[in-house]
């Protein structure tokens, strides 16, 4: 059987109308046409009858328990179908928006006045053939930035704006399971956290969690989950309505994430990715209500400053904890270990410079001061120590040594103001 012996179009609007059927589709495999038969006798209890040149759903597609199998063999047709149907749709689309005189960087709706014909060209054709084209091609950049632009369009409007967000992030998660580190896909669920309700913000950040620990390689699940944190520190200092949520619920939900992230990296030696995460646990705590300033001794009752203190040294114990475990370079051929290790002296360079003076003091005290120094002068880190001597010396601390607490902190200053 030839695969541009079928209609094309035919083969599109079958695996939208599969699509559409079943929207909680969360698996996506491309299947060689031998595999058919079995597949649809494991199903159905009956093989699958000799293929023909008609365009026979069973023949191209598979669909069973929220999974989707596609031909291999229908790849090349369906592709070129999806394309010409979004770009055919998507000019229509802009030609009516140049009708009304509105650009693509300035779309007021409120002015628009379309009839609903209109509105279905935006919600529907465009929506529709661009989630089969990547699927399909999930690197189709033009065809995520559609998607964003329409969703952007209607969210005022939309009284099923959290129904919409909780597709996209199944499309996402079916694209990303099956095309890991897909930069397109994961970017557009980070973007799409803007318009998540604080419920599901905190769903995404529990339902991510297994599938994230299980590809701490991929930079990007980290990067979402990052975002979603973000989200909740925007939240909390806003504060109003019916989706707010306490300090206290943050605080929680932080020192968890705190707590899983020291796991992995306990468990994956040498995964950068799971660093720069954990600094920005540290940095969007800052950010919130419950900045660390509240651990500044002085301020408030002798009652409160008890609690806070106990706190913080729980917390500075914690930490001296981790480093020590992530400073163990055992002598073997591997190098993942001696990168944790450069990895976690940084991070603790950093951490002293945010917290208050008596984690310094703390870690100036511990055996792991000089195991920290040889470490960063060895890999070329040695400016992490000197560059904030003078800083140091300037705030009347006792001993000069002291500034290999300091750090590079503008460096993950940065670093974590990209990720916002």
């Amino acid at each position: 059987m030839d695969g541009t012996a079928v209609d094309s179009s035919h083969l599109l609007s079958q695996l939208e109308d599969i699509l559409d059927s079943n929207p909680c589709i969360d698996e996506l495999g491309f299947i060689h046409p031998s595999q058919f038969a079995a597949l649809h006798e494991e199903t159905d209890g009956s093989p699958l009858p000799k293929p023909s040149h008609s365009c026979n759903a069973d023949t191209f597609f598979w669909s069973n328990e929220h999974k989707l199998g596609i031909s291999t063999l229908a790849l090349t047709s369906l592709y070129g179908a999806a394309k010409d149907a979004f770009m055919d749709s998507f000019r229509r689309y802009k030609m009516l928006l140049d009708s009304r005189g509105q650009s693509n960087e300035s779309i007021d709706v409120s002015t628009w006045n379309l009839p609903q014909s209109d509105l279905d060209i935006v919600e529907s054709e465009v929506m529709r053939h661009s989630r089969a084209l990547v699927l399909l091609s999930c690197d189709f950049g033009t065809a995520w930035n559609s998607r964003r632009w329409v969703i952007k369009m209607i969210a005022d409007t939309c009284e099923n704006l959290q129904e919409i967000v909780e597709r996209e992030s199944v499309l996402v998660k079916t694209i990303a399971e099956n095309s890991k580190m897909n930069y397109r896909a994961w970017n557009h669920h980070c973007w799409m956290v803007s318009y998540m309700s604080h419920a599901q913000v905190i769903l995404e950040l529990r339902n991510s969690r297994e599938w994230t620990a299980l590809h701490v390689a991929d930079n990007s699940c980290l990067h979402y989950r990052t975002r979603l944190l973000l989200r909740m520190v925007e939240n909390l200092k806003i504060n109003q309505g019916p989706d707010a949520f306490s300090g206290a619920e943050f605080h929680q939900m932080w020192k968890e994430e705190l707590h899983w992230v020291e796991l992995l990296i306990r468990r994956y030696i040498g995964r950068e990715g799971l660093g720069p995460h954990f600094y920005s646990l540290f940095f969007y705590e800052r950010s919130s209500v419950l900045s660390i300033e509240k651990f500044e001794f002085g301020m408030g009752s002798s009652e409160n400053n008890n609690s806070e203190n106990e706190e913080l040294f729980t917390f500075i114990n914690a930490e001296l904890k981790l480093l020590n475990h992530c400073t163990i370079v055992p002598d073997n051929v591997f190098e993942d270990y001696e990168t944790q290790a450069v990895h976690s002296a940084t991070y603790f360079m950093w951490l002293a410079k945010q917290m208050p003076m008596p984690f310094a003091i703390e870690l100036r005290n511990s055996h792991l001061y000089g195991t920290l120094e040889t470490l960063l002068k060895k890999t070329g880190k040695s400016f992490l120590l000197d560059s904030v001597a003078e800083n140091c010396a300037g705030n009347g601390l006792v001993d000069g040594k002291i500034s290999a607490l300091a750090h590079g902190l503008a460096i993950f200053y940065v670093a974590c103001a990209e990720m916002r």
